[in-house]
């Protein structure tokens, strides 16, 4: 194999010189450096740093290169390395990539000549032969959230497949039928796969990816804006366009806006790589969020591993990445706290201060993290999921605050007091109330809510305690909905390909009833029932229009306002009721009026 010297006399330069070069030292003239570079093209040769990196004695120190230190989804990952680094026992030394594969092998041999344990690369692309080098030499090493194919190296990555699906789906129930996707760097794997996914996803639904829907973006928010133009200037613009990173979807924003346009009344945004930011923007941006800080925590935890000889035979199972639902694609606005609760809070007295959660339990989680550590009197929730709550609710317990729970439980911790409807009741009211309007018979289909909270779970089981005085009736398929409305049109559509001739539908709450009804077009409130459950604003003008044939009416005001008093007295070191159920009500038609004054 060639070596150092070899290079200096096939390029006619001194050994200082070639290592001047291979170190990028800038005093080197243009006309040395090609020649070196030449050389070493022509002899194959590699660098002694993945050599001098193999030693005996541990530094105790690792080495992450990532691809861009500006962007907020790195930013949080290297946090999250450096925190379980330290906790580990180790230090981290972080290099920048830039998005550039020469500056990122600059990076990386610099590190290996610092004696590093280990190694954590995020690659910028896949043809990096000193990685490969590294690799094959035994240097501990783990990919996160990139990889480099062909090279026999752990990955830690999240699966964003599903996400891309379950973006589609949401956007296809919203009515959009022009998808555009910016498309990351060909050469990295995480810019082809979301490509791949989203040309997939599209293809579930029967929609076509054309060329012009397709914007080569390098991971910058210039690309963002750069492609985000050529697409408002086609003759039919997309109606949507997907960001496959945070950075090209502001870049994208900022095209939008600079034309004087509006999101999402004239055009869609989303984006893959979900941001605090993205909560904050006008609208919230509908986003993929990946598991960041679990990412990088576990690139180390697989890493360290290896160092100390633990490594796992098998590769690390990959993360899954999510739907944050939000408004930048034209969904609905979320409910509104009742203005009662905040009456009854004056009245008392105290100060009630709100959050919307906007039905993303990870949100939910950080608002009662905040609230804990601001050392409130009492904490009101409505959990948005019963069991994802449990962490941040167990720590309101450890902070000896008083917990409220409003509508749903929680599961896993403690509560001072539920305050909730009388949902098993509700869901017996639903039942006979439709099986009376189909006359005792009938094939019918469920929309489930969350899975894990209370309020489905009850409403079902009264639902199918109601249906046993109705043998008539047939369950054809339960399915979740998750609450949402626009999932409720989705799930809708699938089953009644499955299942055309449906007579009835019973929505665990009103949202994914008004979807069903979406889905259900002019057979809804005529040749098919759907009976709902809450009583919103919306659910309730459905009853009056006749194509929401009932819904089973919570007392939101009412709920609010008990939630509030146990919340006070519970601050005051006064016994509460652990259990607090309010009655519901059938709304129909014909008693519509009492509900909607």
């Amino acid at each position: 194999m060639a070596g150092i010297k070899d290079v200096a006399a096939e390029a006619g330069v001194s050994v200082a010189t070639v290592s001047r070069v291979l170190n990028d030292h800038p005093s080197v003239s243009e006309d040395a450096r090609a020649r070196v570079v030449a050389a070493v093209a022509v002899l194959g040769y590699r660098p002694n740093a993945v050599a001098r990196s193999l030693r005996t004695d541990q530094t105790h120190t690792l080495g992450l290169v990532i691809s861009d230190v500006m962007n907020p989804y790195f930013t949080e990952l290297a946090r999250a390395v450096e925190e379980e680094a330290r906790a580990l026992g180790y230090s981290v030394i972080i290099g920048n990539a830039d998005e550039r594969p020469e500056l990122q092998d600059h990076h990386v041999r610099n590190l290996l000549d610092r004696r590093i344990d280990g190694l954590l690369v995020s690659p910028t692309d896949g043809g990096s032969p000193l990685m490969l080098d590294a690799a094959r030499a035994g240097t501990p090493m783990v990919f996160v959230d990139r990889w480099i194919p062909g090279v026999d190296v752990p990955v830690v990555r999240a699966e964003g497949r599903g996400a891309v699906r379950d973006l589609v789906a949401h956007l296809y129930g919203l009515g959009h039928r022009r998808l555009a996707i910016i498309a990351g760097p060909a050469a990295t794997t995480t810019g082809r796969e979301r490509v791949e996914a989203f040309r997939e996803a599209l293809g579930e639904h029967g929609l076509a990816l054309p060329d012009a829907y397709i914007g080569q973006g390098d991971f910058q928010a210039e690309s963002g804006r750069r492609v985000t133009e050529g697409f408002l200037d086609l003759p039919e613009p997309p109606e949507v366009v997907f960001a496959a990173d945070n950075l090209m979807a502001l870049g994208a924003l900022d095209a939008v806006r600079a034309r004087g346009l509006r999101v999402p009344e004239d055009i869609g945004l989303a984006a893959f790589d979900d941001i605090p930011w993205f909560v904050h923007t006008d609208p919230p941006i509908t986003a993929i969020a990946q598991p960041t800080g679990e990412l990088g925590r576990a690139a180390v935890r697989v890493l360290v591993d290896r160092i100390e000889g633990r490594a796992p035979l098998a590769e690390p199972d990959a993360l899954p990445a999510r739907l944050v639902v939000r408004r930048s694609c034209g969904e609905p606005p979320p409910q509104q706290t009742p203005p009662q609760s905040q009456d009854e809070a004056k009245k008392l007295g105290v100060d009630l201060s709100v959050t919307d959660a906007q039905n993303d339990a990870s949100q939910q989680a950080n608002q009662l993290q905040n609230f804990t550590s601001e050392g409130l009197g009492t904490i009101i929730v409505n959990p948005v999921d019963s069991d994802a709550v449990t962490p941040a609710a167990k720590a309101v317990n450890k902070a000896d605050i008083p917990l409220v729970a409003v509508d749903r439980a929680v599961n896993g911790a403690d509560t001072t007091a539920l305050v909730a409807s009388d949902n098993v009741s509700g869901g017996k009211l639903a039942a006979e109330s439709l099986a009376e309007k189909l006359g005792g018979k009938g094939e019918i289909v469920i929309l489930q809510g969350q899975a894990g909270t209370s309020a489905s779970r009850e409403r079902g089981a009264g639902f199918t305690e109601g249906l046993k005085a109705y043998p008539g009736i047939k369950v054809l398929a339960r399915q979740p909905a998750d609450w949402d409305r626009t999932k409720g049109l989705d799930v809708m559509t699938n089953l009644l390909q499955a299942n055309p001739d449906v007579d009835g539908v019973f929505a665990e709450n009103d949202e994914m009833a008004l979807g069903a009804i979406k889905a259900l077009g002019a057979k809804a409130g005529k040749s098919v029932q759907v009976i709902g459950f809450d009583g919103t604003a919306d659910g309730l003008k459905a009853v009056e229009a006749g194509t929401l044939y009932a819904s089973v009416a919570q007392q939101p005001a009412e709920l609010g306002r008990i939630a509030v008093r146990n919340a006070v007295k519970a601050a005051d070191g006064e016994k509460v009721e652990k259990s607090v159920m309010v009655p519901v009500k059938v709304v129909t038609k014909e008693n519509v009026a009492e509900f909607s004054g």
